[in-house]
């Protein structure tokens, strides 16, 4: 599969028993239907120890149009750009048929967002907590709330 931004072939990542298609160039990510959330189950250390490390911060890349809508590395279809959730910042691309894609720094800006909304809105910054400590989303975020 090639990258729908960069057109570089995509890398498969392994997350215990997940199989996630990583772009070596422009760092977005590729999830299967159900493969996302099941990524947010994973501890923070699982997640920084996978070369999913790469897509939580996003790094400048003029070469890249973000604001056009991502082709399905599967299916070549142009994705629908939506909201992850309702009440959620970030739009992603999502092929009806086949997965959502990520590009890089959105993994981590919704895991800041997921954060937030379960410390109902006092949340701060879980990638920052994540990157500094161990131990699993619920104790980044007994760190964060106390």
């Amino acid at each position: 599969m090639q990258c729908p931004r960069c057109r570089k072939n995509l890398d498969t990542v392994r997350l215990s028993e997940l199989s996630i298609e990583l772009c070596p160039g422009c760092e977005g990510s590729f999830y299967d239907f159900g493969e996302l959330s099941r990524v947010f189950a994973h501890s923070e250390g699982q997640v920084l120890r996978s070369r999913l490390r790469a897509t939580l911060v996003a790094e400048e890349r003029e070469e890249i149009d973000l604001d056009r809508p991502a082709e399905c590395p599967r299916c070549g279809q142009a994705m629908e750009r939506n909201r992850y959730l309702s009440d959620c910042p970030v739009v992603v691309d999502q092929c009806p048929q086949h997965g959502v894609w990520l590009d890089d720094g959105e993994l981590g800006r919704l895991m800041d967002h997921l954060a937030e909304t379960v410390g109902d809105g006092k949340g701060k910054d879980v990638g920052t907590a994540i990157r500094s400590g161990g131990g699993g989303l619920l104790a980044a975020l007994r760190r964060l709330f106390g």
